[in-house]
């Protein structure tokens, strides 16, 4: 099985502006690929790989604003996964 998930996230404020005069962070997308595979021959065995953040988009989601500055949270670029399970 192939799982793609396309996340759109719209323009979000800056935690901490009270009165609302920093400018907004910025939109953003980013995909997220996933295989699964379930071989016939193990029954209840499912192996699956992903990649989140397949571009590798930098991009923050989450900043707050301090005295005078904004501290911004990064995101974590691409990020690989993988699991093997088996139920029973």
């Amino acid at each position: 099985t192939l799982q793609a998930i396309l996340h759109y996230v719209g323009a979000q404020g800056v935690g901490g502006d009270y009165a609302n005069e920093v400018e907004k962070l910025p939109s953003y997308t980013t995909l997220d690929l996933g295989l699964s595979f379930r071989p016939e021959r193990f029954d209840g065995l499912v192996l699956k790989l992903g990649c989140a953040n397949v571009f590798d988009k930098n991009y923050a989601n989450v900043a707050y604003l301090g005295s005078n500055t904004i501290g911004y949270y990064p995101s974590p670029g691409r990020t690989w996964r993988t699991s093997l399970s088996f139920a029973f």
